[in-house]
């Protein structure tokens, strides 16, 4: 049980031991199911914190380090389409108590996010064919790992409905389903055949079937989807979360702002290397998101009845969590992680140990602001977010090139920590002053 589920049912049970008419009205989501929902979405979340570095060394063994720079750019660039298609709609459709009756909007709105994505992303590698002078496969590797990707985005909007109504086992459990299978089919196309086209078609082709199959047969019969479409919620889905899609694709965009940046000035040789020193700090995010990607219903429980002090506690014990995980990761990273990268990868990097540690720590800083991000979220805070990330973001295009030019990679991992360190000072303040005025 989550410690949001913990604190709530604390408040809920009084000094008789009896139920409040909010206890009586969550109790059905509890128990077992939120221990199955725990343990899907960490299955998911893993599944999906994997795949790019389980894919990255088959690629290094099979095709060589040009061809791993490609597939790391192209995976930052897929999740950051993945995070605009997205839209920041996920915490808030988990929280929103109309979200069952709309469900049909929800999607609705989902499939324009994703055309739109789609046709972005599209433009933008022409865009870097014609002045970047991206090859004609590089670019259409690139535009696969998108197209790949923004099926994850199509599937969140589902997997958030059963959050919503307390059943997230369901969703996370197809997700970690598709996600374990489609890179299993991944890995084992691209060291068979060697092509990378080839892998990529079948892992659209089959991540497609069975979403459209397992989920097809989740709801299948099911009234609230087949109802029928409101334009004015889908306007309003759009416009509410209008904010969120921006401080989401902002923060994705700043989180790999490092390898974008290396992408212009920097060879796809160095875009390996780099891509292969971030690896482990994924590992910290996953913890981090093992936490609170179940928690949030709850917290917004806790923030609809004025739980300011729960809440407090839950944001400094998140916080503190992943510092006291970091410090001996760090140390471990260096005196093993270097190690096993090199055999994991084929390559040597015990060049890179600092910036091993700088990398470290700013993936550290971005879970907290990322968490932090979900609690102003959860109050509605969505336009704050999207300033902060603006504001960050605009720092780091100055003063990325004069780094990354000096110091090379030591100057890319700086500037990731220096980044994160920022946002998440900014939102720790607001997050106090915004518990403060809650009356």
């Amino acid at each position: 049980m989550s410690l949001a589920s913990i604190l709530l049912y604390k408040k809920e049970f009084g000094k008789n031991g009896g139920l409040t008419k909010l206890a009586k009205i969550e109790q059905k989501g509890r128990g077992i199911g939120i221990r199955k929902g725990f343990w899907w979405n960490t299955a998911a979340v893993t599944a999906d914190a994997m795949q790019s570095m389980v894919i990255l060394s088959c690629i290094s063994y099979r095709l060589g380090i040009g061809d791993a720079g490609i597939f790391s750019i192209g995976y930052a660039l897929a999740n950051l389409i993945a995070t605009v298609a997205r839209y920041g709609v996920r915490n808030y459709q988990v929280t929103d108590r109309e979200a069952r009756g709309i469900f049909q909007d929800y999607v609705v709105s989902r499939i324009l996010t994703v055309c739109l994505s789609w046709g972005g992303v599209s433009v933008y590698l022409l865009f870097c064919h014609m002045l970047l002078n991206y090859s004609l496969y590089k670019m259409y590797v690139i535009w696969l790992i998108c197209l790949y990707k923004l099926i994850d985005a199509m599937e969140d909007v589902f997997v958030a409905f059963y959050q919503q109504q307390g059943a997230l086992e369901k969703g996370a459990g197809i997700m970690a389903v598709r996600l374990t299978s489609s890179t299993g089919i991944l890995c084992g196309l691209l060291l068979l055949t060697g092509n990378m086209i080839v892998t990529l078609w079948s892992g659209i082709l089959f991540s497609a079937a069975v979403d459209v199959m397992l989920f097809g047969k989740q709801l299948k019969g099911n009234r609230v989807f087949l109802s029928s479409v409101s334009i004015k919620n889908v306007k309003r889905i759009l416009k509410d979360c209008s904010a969120l899609a921006v401080a989401t694709s902002i923060s994705m965009y700043v989180g790999n702002i490092s390898k974008y940046m290396i992408d212009w000035y920097m060879s796809e040789e160095i875009q390996a290397i780099f891509g292969y020193l971030m690896m482990p700090t994924f590992c910290i995010v996953l913890l981090s998101r093992f936490i609170y990607q179940p928690m949030v219903r709850n917290i917004g429980i806790l923030w609809q009845t004025n739980e300011r002090k729960s809440l407090r506690k839950i944001m400094f014990q998140q916080m503190l969590f992943i510092l006291a995980v970091t410090i001996p990761a760090i140390l471990i990273g260096i005196l093993f992680g270097i190690p096993v990268l090199n055999l994991l990868f084929n390559v040597n990097l015990e060049a890179y140990k600092t910036e091993f540690a700088v990398l470290f720590l700013g993936g550290a800083l971005y879970a907290i602001s990322s968490f932090f991000s979900v609690l102003l979220t959860v109050m509605r805070k969505q336009r704050v977010i999207a300033d902060i990330y603006i504001a960050v973001s605009v720092c780091a295009l100055v003063s990325g090139k004069n780094l990354l030019g000096k110091y090379g990679i030591r100057g890319a991992s700086v500037l990731y920590f220096l980044v994160n360190l920022g946002i998440g000072i900014c939102f720790m303040i607001l997050l106090l002053k915004y518990l403060r005025e809650k009356g």
